[in-house]
């Protein structure tokens, strides 16, 4: 056991880990997205920079994740990273929608890791999630949103183009 570790509950653990591994899902897929923009039947460079910088910022908070899971004494546990299922794309807002679920999805999971550290009486962890975690995503989701109207009101070709050159 670690001399570190003070009150910091196994489900606390538990949970930091699974958002380890979602934030290693998440760079995976991201980086598949911005593989795919990348190639040069598809070409939009600035659609591939913008998934690329997502697939750094969520890797970025994996290692965010395992230095606070070292520094509460708890273990990191890394599990397998599975394929994406998305890995293609027929328009741009299709790919802003596969990232709109994936950061919800991590939204409600932050959201029940803090319910649970506030449950389990965890003022450090509770503050970790509120200052590093929750905020970071809710403004994700609001760029993610504003990205997905506007990429609904362009069509294929030209409107992707555009989409491209003008929204990053």
């Amino acid at each position: 056991m670690s001399l570190v570790r003070h009150n910091y509950h196994q489900l606390s653990e538990n949970g930091v880990n699974a958002e380890i591994s979602r934030a290693l899902h998440l760079s995976y897929s991201y980086l598949n997205a911005a593989c795919y923009y990348d190639r040069d039947d598809v070409a939009l460079p600035n659609i591939q920079k913008f998934f690329m910088k997502l697939s750094d910022e969520k890797r970025e908070l994996a290692f965010k994740l395992i230095h606070y899971q070292n520094e509460r004494g708890g273990k990191v546990s890394l599990e397998s990273i599975n394929k994406p299922t998305e890995t293609t794309f027929e328009h741009p807002k299709d790919a802003l929608t596969m990232a709109l679920q994936h950061e919800k999805k991590t939204n409600d999971a932050f959201r029940t890791l803090y319910e649970h550290a506030e449950k389990n009486d965890d003022p450090h962890l509770s503050d970790f999630i509120e200052e590093e975690l929750l905020e970071p995503v809710v403004d994700s989701l609001k760029k993610l949103a504003d990205l997905h109207t506007n990429a609904k009101r362009v069509g294929k070709g030209l409107g992707e183009y555009v989409f491209d050159r003008e929204s990053f």
